[in-house]
C-alpha cells in the first residue's frame, strides 16, 4: 500500500476516494436498485459470499437470502422507499456454496441530487464467529448456572470474580455478597493456610484435584467439601483460578457413621475390640521405635451373670454403660478404654514408667466402681477383677500382651476377685482358666465331683459331733482339684447350679 505522499491527493475527485474506501473495506458493501438487483459488489462481499463481481452484478439480492428469510426483503425495501435508514440488525444469509452465514446488516437509502430514492447501500459483516463464541459462552454459562457443584473464580489475590447458583445454595451467600470479597471469607480458621498453598500452585500452573477439606457457610456451619482448582489462562498468561467445590457433608457423615459402627461399641459408645487392636498395633510400633513402656489392663466384672439373672438384661446393660462411664472418667486423656464384649473391658495405658502408676489407677477403678452402686433404684454391688501386662516385659506382640493380661485377670479372680494382678511368669491359675472353663462345660458331676467330709470334734468330750462336706473335682487330666481352683469359674460362667445339685444329692 502506498503512503499518503505517493497516493491519492486529497483534492482529487471525492468519488474516486469513495470508490477506494468501498473497495478496501473489511465489510461487504453492496448496492442495489429499487427492484433489488445488485449494482455494485466489493472485494469483502466476494470473500463473504463467494461470488465474484462478474457473477453477481445484475442478479437479485434474494440470491443471498435463505428461503425462510426472503420475507425480510419486502420490509427492508418498504422502509428504503420511504427514505428510512435500516439500522443494524442481525440475520442469516447464504453463500455461493449454500452455507449459511450469520451477518450484521445496515442498509441506507441512495438518494439522487433531485432528492429521490434510487436504490440502497448495504453493509454486511460476518458475525458467525462472534455468535458461535456467544453460543459457547451461553452454553458454558448454562452449565455453570445449572451445576450442582459450586463453581467459583478468583484472581491471583484470592478475590472472587464469579459465584454460581450452586455456590449460593451450598455456602448461603449470594453472588452480590461474594463478588469482590476474599476467598478466605468461606475458610474456617483451621484451613486458612490452604489458600496460600493453593495460590502458589495455581501461579505455578498446577492443578489441585479432589482435595477433601472443610469450608464455612454464611450461618457459621462447617461443611465438608471436595475441591478441584484449576488455573485460568488468558493469552498464555495465568490470570486467576477456577474452583469447583462439591458438598460432601452427607457422604462424610455417612462414612463416619459406618466407620463408627465398625469401630465403636453400640451399647457404651466406647471403642470396640477391632479398634482397640488397631490402636494397640500402632502403640507397639511407636513404643519399639521410641523405646517406651506401655501397659494393657484387662477388666472383668465379678458375678455379672448373677446381676443379669437377678435384675434382667436391661439393668445388666445399664451396669455395662455405667462401668464404661466411670472408667472413662478416671483414665488419662491419652489412655484408651474399649469394650471387648460382654462384661470385659480393656484399657491401653501408653508410656507407663513405674508399676505404682498401674496400681494407683487399678485401685481407683475398683474403688469408684464399688462406690457407685445404685442403678435404676437397685442396690447393686459392682466389683471387678483386673489383670495387667506390660510391654515389652510380658510380650512384644498384641497376641502375647492380650493373652497375658487375660491370664493376670484370672489370677485376680483366683485370689478372691475385686483386685489387680500384674502378669508374672510364676502365675499358673490364669493360664489354665480357659481350659478349665471348657472342661467345666463338659463336667460329669456323678463321676468327677467328690465330697470329702471334714469331722468337727467337740473339745470337751473329744467326740465327733458333726461333719463339714468339702467339694473336690477329680479332673480327668489334672487330678484332684481344690474348690478355690474352679468354683469361682463355675459361678462366673453359670455352671455352679450343676455342681450344687450334685453336692446336695451326694451329701
Amino acid at each position: 500500500m502506498k503512503s499518503n505522499n505517493d497516493g491519492l491527493d486529497l483534492n482529487e475527485n471525492s468519488a474516486q476516494l469513495l470508490d477506494l474506501v468501498v473497495k478496501h473495506s473489511f465489510d461487504a458493501i453492496i448496492s442495489k436498485d429499487l427492484s433489488g438487483n445488485i449494482l455494485s459488489w466489493n472485494k469483502a462481499a466476494e470473500r463473504l459470499f463467494g461470488y465474484t463481481e462478474s457473477e453477481i452484478i445484475g442478479h437479485s439480492i434474494l440470491t443471498l437470502f435463505p428461503t425462510d428469510r426472503v420475507h425480510e426483503e419486502a420490509d427492508i425495501m418498504s422502509r428504503i422507499h420511504s427514505g428510512e435508514l435500516v439500522e443494524e440488525f442481525e440475520s442469516v444469509r447464504v453463500n455461493k456454496n449454500g452455507k449459511y452465514i450469520n451477518v450484521s446488516i445496515t442498509i441506507s437509502p441512495i438518494i439522487n441530487s433531485a432528492g429521490y430514492v434510487i436504490g440502497a447501500s448495504k453493509i454486511a459483516r460476518d458475525i458467525t464467529a462472534r455468535l458461535e463464541g456467544e453460543k459457547k459462552l451461553s452454553h458454558f454459562k448454562s452449565i455453570v448456572d445449572c451445576s450442582s457443584d459450586a463453581i467459583i473464580s478468583n484472581d491471583l489475590n484470592g478475590v472472587i470474580t464469579s459465584w454460581n447458583k450452586a455456590a449460593e445454595r451450598i455456602f448461603g451467600y449470594s453472588a452480590h455478597d461474594m463478588i469482590g470479597e476474599s476467598m478466605l471469607k468461606i475458610y474456617p480458621e483451621h484451613t486458612i493456610h490452604e489458600e496460600t498453598e493453593f495460590l502458589k500452585q495455581i501461579i505455578a500452573g498446577k492443578q489441585i484435584i479432589n482435595v477433601d477439606t472443610q469450608r464455612l457457610r454464611h450461618d457459621g456451619e462447617l461443611i465438608n467439601v471436595s475441591v478441584t482448582i484449576s488455573p485460568i489462562i488468558y493469552r498464555n498468561e495465568i490470570i486467576g483460578a477456577s474452583s469447583i467445590a462439591r458438598d460432601t457433608t452427607k457422604i462424610v457423615l455417612a462414612q463416619n457413621k459406618i466407620w463408627r459402627q465398625a469401630h465403636f461399641d453400640a451399647l457404651t459408645q466406647i471403642p470396640n475390640r477391632k479398634y482397640f487392636l488397631e490402636q494397640l498395633e500402632k502403640v507397639i510400633a511407636s513404643s519399639l521405635k521410641e523405646n517406651e513402656h506401655f501397659a494393657i489392663m484387662f477388666i472383668d466384672l465379678d458375678n455379672f451373670k448373677l446381676i443379669n439373672d437377678t435384675y434382667g438384661h436391661t439393668v445388666g446393660d445399664d451396669v455395662i454403660k455405667h462401668v464404661a462411664n466411670v472408667i472413662n472418667s478416671i483414665i488419662r486423656e491419652n489412655d484408651m478404654i474399649a469394650r471387648l464384649g460382654g462384661d470385659e473391658f480393656v484399657i491401653l495405658l501408653p508410656i507407663v514408667e513405674i508399676e505404682s502408676e498401674i496400681y494407683r489407677l487399678g485401685d481407683r477403678i475398683i474403688s469408684e466402681l464399688m462406690s457407685h452402686n445404685v442403678l435404676d433404684n437397685h442396690q447393686i454391688i459392682i466389683t471387678a477383677s483386673i489383670g495387667v501386662s506390660i510391654y515389652p516385659e510380658h510380650g512384644q506382640t498384641k497376641e502375647e500382651l492380650m493373652r497375658r493380661a487375660d491370664h493376670a485377670m484370672y489370677q485376680s479372680k483366683a485370689l478372691g476377685k475385686n483386685q489387680l494382678s500384674i502378669f508374672s511368669d510364676k502365675q499358673t491359675t490364669g493360664r489354665s482358666s480357659y481350659s478349665l472353663i471348657c472342661d467345666l462345660q463338659q463336667i460329669d458331676c456323678e463321676d468327677e465331683i467328690q465330697i470329702i467330709y471334714q469331722p468337727i470334734i467337740d473339745v470337751e468330750s473329744e467326740r465327733i459331733i458333726k461333719a463339714e462336706a468339702l467339694v473336690r473335682w477329680r479332673h480327668p487330666k489334672h487330678g484332684l482339684l481344690c474348690p478355690e481352683t474352679f468354683l469361682y469359674l463355675a459361678e462366673e460362667y453359670g455352671i455352679i447350679h450343676k455342681i450344687d445339685e450334685c453336692v446336695a444329692k451326694k451329701a
